[in-house]
Formats: C-alpha cells, sequence, structure tokens
C-alpha cells in the first residue's frame, strides 16, 4: 500500500481594499490561493503581496496564518482543505517548493495575467504567476489540478472543491491552529 501525506491548500479573503475590489468584480467568497506542507501551515507558499503594507509589489512569496499579510489583516477569512497524495509526489512537490522559495527573486507576479484573467483571456509569462495560475500548475504538474475546459481559467474559490481534497477547517485563518490544538481540525 503506497503511503499518503497531505497537502494543505488554503483560500482565503483578506479584506484588503484590492481582495475586497475583486470580491466585488468576481463574485466569489475568496480570492486567493495557498499551497502548504505542514498542518500547522506554517510554510504555505503563494504568489501574493512580498511586503504586507504595499499591494504593488508581488512575487512568490512563503505565508503564515499570523505573519505578513495575513497577521495585517487578521480577519482574514479562510477554508482549508486537506488535499492526500503519495508520498513521493509530496516529496517532489515539498523540494519544488523549497527551490522555488530559495531561488524566489526569479518569479514575478503576472498582475497583467490576473486582470486578462477577469476579461477572460490568458497571459502566460515563464516564472510569471498569479496565485491561482501556480497553485492550478503546481497540482496539475503531479496530476491534481483542477479540471477545466481549454481555455477555461481556475480561480482561488475553485479550490474549495478540488478534487480529492476534504474540508477540514472554516473560519478565521488565525484561529485555524488554535481549532486544530483544541480538535475541531479534523485531518486524516
Amino acid at each position: 500500500m503506497v503511503e499518503n501525506k497531505s497537502l494543505y491548500i488554503v483560500v482565503s479573503q483578506t479584506g484588503t481594499i484590492l481582495s475586497r475590489i475583486v470580491k466585488w468584480v468576481t463574485k466569489d467568497k475568496y480570492n486567493h490561493v495557498s499551497v502548504g506542507t505542514k498542518e500547522d501551515l506554517s510554510d504555505l507558499y503563494s504568489f501574493g503581496r512580498t511586503n504586507p503594507y504595499n499591494p504593488f509589489h508581488g512575487g512568490f512569496v512563503k505565508e503564515s496564518p499570523t505573519s505578513g499579510t495575513f497577521g495585517r489583516f487578521y480577519k482574514t477569512k479562510a477554508v482549508v482543505i486537506e488535499l492526500p497524495v503519495p508520498a513521493d509526489v509530496y516529496d517532489a512537490i515539498v523540494e519544488r517548493l523549497h527551490e522555488m522559495y530559495l531561488t524566489r527573486e526569479l518569479y514575478h507576479y503576472n498582475y497583467k495575467g490576473l486582470f486578462l484573467a477577469y476579461v477572460g483571456k490568458t497571459r502566460e509569462k515563464k516564472n510569471c504567476f498569479y496565485c491561482s495560475e501556480f497553485v492550478q500548475k503546481l497540482l496539475s504538474d503531479y496530476g491534481y489540478g483542477m479540471k477545466k475546459d481549454e481555455g477555461e481559467l481556475v480561480c482561488p474559490n475553485d479550490f474549495v472543491n478540488v478534487p480529492g481534497g476534504r474540508l477540514i477547517y472554516k473560519g478565521l485563518l488565525r484561529s485555524y491552529n488554535a481549532a486544530r490544538e483544541a480538535g475541531a481540525v479534523k485531518t486524516q
């Protein structure tokens, strides 16, 4: 039997001015997605603000429920999805995320692609992503992405229903670990 490990998909709404604009345009409840490899979410990765106080400078970031942008916007609402994957896939994803973080200066936020996504167009550029574009590519490269029709875009809200995933938490992101420690989060 193949040993499974879990990835954690965090779909969130920070309440920043930009996120409220995106929410108004898309009508989606959530508009940011991150992927983590630890149950305590201490190693979330995504494309977002590199400085919590500057929404116009983004790139590949390591996030935490209690620091950075999530720490600044402490009323961030989130759902946490547990996604079991085989141990070898998990190890490959951990290695890839680690390598990307070590070379994070090579990666950039896909501002133009984000704008085009909301008008139904795509723009791919090497090492340039917005959050859902990155998480989709990462998961798809290992056979776990969202299935969409050709040309159809994946939005953060879509990851609430990632195939094979299981909702383990819904509430304030900063309260996730307290809920987990109290046994209110049910992981595998």
